[in-house]
């Protein structure tokens, strides 16, 4: 069960038991007084987390953020996280195509999404883009307080979609392309059989593998493709450094451009937005696909979204340095590491066309990490 709260510097609907799940509406709170209730709203909530056994989630909407609501919610998930396996999470919605991805962020699926804020877009197009102050006003006046439930598929509808993978023998790849299977996509799986090093015939071999699959350019693409060539700055080779480049940045760019697809999803990393030691080649590769995400895109172009895993347990990850598999995931809200399932449950979101108002945004899927 979802409850919704509005909340305001004079009034708050106040539950009579906090329940699991909480969408808290605090794009009012301007004031001392006004955060002084949402705060009294939120532990509540914190305190019935101890008779759930399952992980709470908390989705606080939030507009201009005057008094340190985002600030306040990043230390509140830094408490539950690794007790209760709660998640806290702040949305600034647009005025359609927001359900969904509170749908997700208040779902199972996102079990490894927390202390994220994320700032949605208007997505009229987008299914289920109903008004959202319509919707969010018939919850408080007594609809049951719950969010639509969309027809088939809870969160997603991807069936029937032509998706691309790119690095599809990969850990990540690999469970997104069974996730996407299972909702009934039409997946076509690229990996080593096309050598993304090569700028010239990376795309060309993509594309060959596209059309021979669905017989045009995808309804999305996943690039889940990347390598690792850790060095530090002085040892570092023109190859390690140009092929990192090449295969995590160049080669995604390539490709959409030559296939032009609806969605194209990108993989970055927290490395990407905190940089590692001697990981500069490819905090820098990982930065710049947030940078390409977030670029503004012209309308009936592709619409892009990036994801940025935190410590994933893959095959690529069992060759970094003991002492960073040791430390990285428990430097989490949540204290455990990613699985590919978890990135796999939230890229299949990204790659549906629900997931809209996600566009030029950066998901973070990393447990709530402290770094970054």
């Amino acid at each position: 069960m979802t409850s919704f709260l509005r909340s305001s510097s004079s009034s708050l609907l106040l539950l009579r038991e906090a329940p699991p799940k909480l969408v808290l509406d605090a794009r009012e709170v301007t004031t001392v007084g006004g955060l002084r209730t949402a705060h009294h709203a939120i532990q509540k909530w914190a305190r019935g987390l101890v008779e759930n056994k399952k992980g709470g989630r908390l989705v606080v909407l939030l507009g201009d953020d005057l008094v340190g609501v985002r600030a306040y919610c990043r230390s509140v998930a830094r408490e539950v996280g690794r007790r209760h396996g709660a998640t806290v999470n702040v949305v600034r919605p647009a005025n359609h195509g927001a359900v969904p991805t509170i749908r997700f962020l208040l779902s199972e699926r996102a079990a490894m999404v927390t202390r994220v804020d994320l700032r949605l877009r208007d997505a009229p197009d987008a299914p289920f883009a109903d008004d959202f102050d319509s919707r969010l006003k018939a919850c408080l006046d007594g609809d049951q307080g719950n969010l639509p439930e969309p027809t088939g598929d809870a969160h997603t509808d991807v069936r029937g979609s032509r998706i691309l993978i790119t690095g599809a023998a990969g850990g990540i790849g690999s469970a997104l392309g069974s996730r996407l299977e299972a909702a009934g996509a039409v997946v076509a799986c690229v990996d080593k059989e096309v050598d993304l090093r090569d700028p010239h015939q990376a795309p060309l071999e993509v594309s060959r593998v596209a059309y021979e699959a669905f017989g045009a350019s995808p309804d999305a693409i996943a690039h889940c493709a990347g390598i690792t060539r850790d060095r530090t700055l002085a040892k570092m080779s023109e190859a390690e450094f140009d092929d990192c480049l090449q295969v995590n940045y160049a080669a995604p760019l390539a490709i959409d451009r030559l296939l032009r697809p609806k969605r194209s999803l990108v993989f970055s990393s927290i490395v990407g937005i905190h940089g590692n030691f001697g990981q500069a080649n490819y905090a820098a590769a990982k930065a710049a696909l947030i940078a390409y995400a977030a670029a503004p895109s012209v309308p009936d172009s592709t619409i892009r979204k990036c994801i940025a895993p935190g410590y994933v347990l893959t095959p690529m990850t069992r060759n970094l340095p003991f002492l960073h598999r040791f430390f990285a995931p428990r430097l989490s809200a949540l204290g455990r590491p990613v699985l590919p399932e978890d990135v796999a449950h939230a890229a299949e979101f990204l790659c549906s066309p629900t997931s809209d108002a996600l566009q030029s945004q950066t998901l973070r899927v990393c447990g709530g990490s402290l770094i970054g």
